[in-house]
């Protein structure tokens, strides 16, 4: 099975993609990434995860499940 590539996480201070339906795709791609690496690269999973939290709402599916993963990772969620 191959790996997914890691895409680098977005800068403090950047914005988010605003583009309509871009950042659920987006998120959820992000989320699998960070779920795929949470084992062997505990703290590039956790920079998806931040990814994650910060293009979805609060309350939604994927930010729910990124700040989970988090606190599972005993990281916080904003860097």
């Amino acid at each position: 099975q191959a790996a997914l590539p890691v895409v680098a996480p977005t800068p403090p201070g950047a914005t988010a993609p605003t583009v309509a339906g871009e950042n659920p795709l987006r998120a959820r791609d992000l989320y699998l990434q960070g779920y795929q690496l949470k084992d062997s690269d505990p703290k590039a999973a956790a920079a998806l995860f931040r990814q994650v939290v910060a293009l979805t709402p609060k309350g939604s599916h994927d930010h729910e499940k990124a700040r989970s993963r988090l606190a599972e990772l005993g990281e916080a969620p904003t860097p």
